[in-house]
This record gives C-alpha cells, sequence and structure tokens, in this order.
C-alpha cells in the first residue's frame, strides 16, 4: 500500500461517519468502517453475513416500500453522480433510527461499486421536533393570554361594580346574591389565571421555597385521594437549596403531576414515585432535554414524578402540553398546559418521558436560589380611608367605571382618561390636585409604558400604580428603568389594592 493509498484508508477508518462499500451486482457490503459497526452496534463477521435489506424495515416513513425505494435512491445515484436522502435504518440490536444517506458512484474497473455514507441524525430530527413543538406551545399562548387579558378587563368591570352593590344593599338577600356572584367572578379569574400562566405571563408572587417541603406536604394530602391500589414513595434530598418560586403556583404543580399519575393507573395497582434532588446541569443538558424554555445551565432543583401506568404514545406527548387537550372522556383543561406556563413564568424547564405501557415520567427543573425563607408576619387589620384625586386611565369604560366606584368608596375623588394622550393632557391642567395615577398598561396609540416615561418625565414625584393581567416581574422588567410605584394584577378586590395604597401611604 502506497502513501496515498494509507491516508485514504485511515481516513476512512477513522471518520466519524458510518461509511460502507456496497456491491451493487452481488448486493452486498464488501467494507465498511468502526463507525459503521458502532452505529448497527455488530461485529464484522455479523455484519458480513447481513443482507442489506435486513438493515431497513418494509416501509419507510412516506409509506413506500424500501426495498422499491432504495433502487429508486440507487439509479439517482447512478445517474447524476450522487444523490442525498434520509432514511430509516434498523438493526438486530437497536431500535430503528434515522440517518442521512449519501450515495457515491464508485467507478472502480468492472466492478459497480457505491459509497455509502450515514449520519445518525436522531438527535438533530429531536432537536428540530422540540423546536418546532416549543414554537407552536408559544403560539397558543400568545392567543391564550390575549383572551385572557381582555377577559380580566371585563372581570374587573364586574369586581368594582359588585363592590358598589354590596356597599349600597341593605338587605341580606340582596347581600347573599352579591355574594354568590362574587365567587363566580373569582372562579372566572382563576380560570384567566390558569390562561395566562400557561402563557408565562400569570402574576408570579415569589418567595424562597423549600421544594422538598412543599412536596411532603402536598404529598400527604392526596395520599387519601389517589386509588387504593396505588402506593406512593417519596424520595426527597435533605439540605437542597430553596427555589425562588410563586408557593401556591408550585402547590398547582405538584398537585397536577401527582393526580395525572394516578389517573394514569387507571383502575390497576400501580406505583408513583416522587423525587426531588439537586443537580448541575450543562449546556448539552439543557439542549438535549429543555430545548427552548428558557431554562439556562447551572445549579437547579429538579421534581421527578414517576408512575407505572399506561404511558403515552408520541401522538399524544405532541399535544399533552395544549390548553384543553385531555385524553380522559371528561378532559377538564388547563391541568399541564397551566403547568408548562408557570413552569416558564419561574425560568425553569418541563421534560417528559413516556412509552405505552411503560410509564410516564414528568421532570420539572428550575433554577436554585441563594435566598433564605422569610416568614410573613400576621398583617393587622385596619379601616382605610383615602384623601385626594385619582386619575384613571383605562380604554375600557366599564373598566374604568368600576375602578372609579371602588376608588369613591375609599374616599377619593376620580378624574378619568380614556388614552395615554388624554391623561397628559389632564396632569397637565390638574397635576397638582392628583395624588397618585391608577393606569392600565395595554392601550392602544399610547400604551401605559410610554404614557407613564412621559408623565414622569414631566414629574419624576408622580406615584403611578400600574394595573395588569400580566406577571409583575415580566412588567417591572419591561419598566427597569424607570420602575413604576406599584403594581396591581386584574381583576382585584377592594382590600387588595388598600394593601397596596397603604405601602404607599395613600391611605390613612
Amino acid at each position: 500500500m502506497n502513501g496515498q493509498d494509507a491516508r485514504f484508508r485511515l481516513m476512512f477508518e477513522r471518520s466519524a461517519d458510518a461509511i460502507l462499500l456496497l456491491d451493487t451486482e452481488a448486493n452486498l457490503f464488501v467494507e465498511y468502517n468502526q463507525a459503521a459497526l458502532d452505529m448497527l452496534r455488530c461485529s464484522r463477521e455479523e455484519l458480513s453475513a447481513l443482507h442489506p435489506s435486513v438493515l431497513s424495515p418494509s416501509t419507510q416513513p412516506d409509506g413506500a416500500s424500501s426495498f422499491t425505494k432504495a433502487n429508486e435512491m440507487i439509479a439517482t445515484a447512478m445517474r447524476n453522480g450522487s444523490h442525498r436522502f434520509e432514511w430509516i435504518h434498523r438493526s438486530p440490536h437497536r431500535e430503528d433510527f434515522p440517518v442521512e444517506v449519501l450515495l457515491t458512484p464508485l467507478p472502480l474497473g468492472d466492478v459497480p461499486i457505491i459509497v455509502v455514507v450515514w449520519r445518525d441524525i436522531t438527535e438533530r430530527l429531536r432537536s428540530e421536533e422540540a423546536l418546532r413543538q416549543a414554537q407552536r406551545l408559544e403560539s397558543l399562548a400568545v392567543l391564550a393570554g390575549g383572551i385572557a387579558h381582555d377577559f380580566n378587563n371585563l372581570l374587573a368591570a364586574m369586581t368594582g361594580h359588585l363592590q358598589a352593590v354590596r356597599d349600597l344593599a341593605k338587605d341580606a338577600v340582596v347581600v347573599e346574591h352579591v355574594t354568590q356572584v362574587e365567587h363566580a367572578v373569582g372562579r372566572a379569574a382563576s380560570l384567566t389565571r390558569q390562561l395566562l400562566a400557561y402563557g408565562g405571563h400569570g402574576t408570579v408572587a415569589k418567595e424562597p421555597v423549600d421544594l422538598g417541603e412543599l412536596v411532603r406536604e402536598i404529598v400527604d394530602l392526596l395520599r387519601i385521594s389517589l386509588p387504593p391500589g396505588v402506593q406512593v414513595a417519596c424520595t426527597l434530598g435533605d439540605g437542597l437549596a430553596l427555589v425562588e418560586a410563586d408557593r401556591g403556583q408550585l402547590q398547582q404543580v405538584i398537585m397536577n403531576l401527582v393526580t395525572n399519575a394516578g389517573e394514569a393507573m387507571g383502575t390497576s395497582d400501580g406505583s408513583i414515585t416522587v423525587r426531588v434532588v439537586g443537580r448541575s446541569l450543562s449546556e448539552d443538558d439543557v439542549q438535549r432535554d429543555f430545548l427552548g424554555q428558557g431554562l439556562r445551565p447551572g445549579s437547579v432543583v429538579c421534581l421527578e414524578v414517576a408512575d407505572t401506568g399506561v404511558g403515552m404514545s408520541p401522538e399524544v406527548q405532541a399535544r399533552i402540553f395544549e390548553p384543553f387537550f385531555s385524553t380522559k372522556a371528561s378532559g377538564r383543561g388547563l391541568g399541564l398546559s397551566a403547568l408548562r406556563g408557570i413552569v416558564r413564568a419561574h425560568h425553569g424547564g418541563v421534560h417528559l418521558q413516556s412509552a405505552p405501557a411503560r410509564g410516564t415520567t414528568f421532570r420539572v427543573a428550575l433554577p436554585a436560589s441563594g435566598l433564605t425563607r422569610v416568614e410573613a408576619g400576621p398583617r393587622p387589620a385596619r379601616r382605610a380611608r383615602g384623601q385626594g384625586t385619582v386619575l384613571v386611565v383605562d380604554d375600557e369604560v366599564s373598566v374604568r367605571r368600576s375602578l372609579s366606584l371602588m376608588l369613591r368608596s375609599l374616599g377619593f375623588d376620580v378624574m378619568e382618561a380614556d388614552s395615554g394622550e388624554r391623561a397628559l393632557e389632564l396632569y397637565a391642567e390638574h397635576g397638582r390636585s392628583i395624588a397618585w395615577v391608577l393606569m392600565d398598561v395595554t392601550m392602544p396609540r399610547m400604551d401605559g409604558h410610554a404614557t407613564f416615561l412621559e408623565l414622569r418625565r414631566r414629574d419624576p414625584a408622580v406615584t403611578v400604580v400600574l394595573c395588569s393581567g400580566w406577571a409583575e416581574e415580566e412588567l417591572l422588567q419591561r419598566f427597569a428603568d424607570q420602575p413604576p410605584s406599584a403594581v396591581v394584577a386584574k381583576p382585584f378586590a377592594v382590600a387588595e389594592l388598600l394593601a397596596v395604597l397603604e405601602r404607599l401611604g395613600k391611605v390613612g
């Protein structure tokens, strides 16, 4: 073997791609490199005895016969000088796997040889599918968030008017009717919070949370509601880092996962394993398991819920995080879709592993926090009243009137503006008499952000409370250069507004 032949033999053997030489006349592979053996997980002796047709399923994903299609690909390569395409291969030692194939005819005298190069594209296709799924869910999240925002405005209008009726009502029967309507509004507000959570825009009140302790509390409560044949085992690591999270929303995540795991068992006996562990994620870990979800490499705390239930098909897994999708006859809504949104709002990620008859494992990873927990003390009850004039800015007339009723019931005088431009005009005329501004963020033309910046430019001391259905953290990021005085989430009750005003010293 001369020097050039030796170099080509070295290139052949050390290539990361599988390379095989196909004798098209004998229809046999006559040579192959180590990468081909590794990909097929075969020995040289075993591969030498295999007919090429054994290395493909009977049909390809498009339904075409593998034998017929392979002959077509070879004919195209012979005609064009080379041909590149995707193919599903199989091996006696692994599941079917996708490859990119390059066929190149090699003229060697009378022997019709084709150089076959395989590149395993399993990870590439998985990443592409994960990205498509993330983009699809993001589109649904935008739609859900838009619906929730509009619905929140309706609820905000109802809340203020209901408070006004309650204040005026003398008849106990009327008060009872108002109470029932308020409960219905509260349930509707809960639904909009789930829609916003699905979109990753829900209100998040973060605090240091011990995830293991929270899991222990929730699982102990849920045990009695699980089928009697379902056993629950918990492995909760000691001394794990806290996570900075909304405690109520994490409770929802845990309940959804454990309840779904119990339902996956149906009427059969089975087990649920709940683990809380600390991990350090590399960039490769994030790209493999949490692609497109906003989770960053570093220290995380993982909640894993595994069941021995019926498992999920790939088709179900592709839709499992969609709102209102369910495999149950009485599917009820936003459980897992809201879960994904909650995790997104906490800058975490969700990974799903499942197969029919093999059970399901959900893994939720949340960034670890260096904060320590602060126990909130009891809040003293007090009756507060306001003084001065409030400028209410909202493009929805029903919301403005509702907010005005609420504020007047607290003792404030009210001016109303239906746009950012009108708010600036009123503030220019009456700024000295305006005690503070209550303003919506989402408005046409001049939105709350632009109006707020202009108000602060004209009067750096102006007190502005923003009201919105979006998460406070998200809003404060948008207003990072000049944060507002406070943020209150729509729809809000009088007590919630009072708490904000007490903190700002606007009621006494």
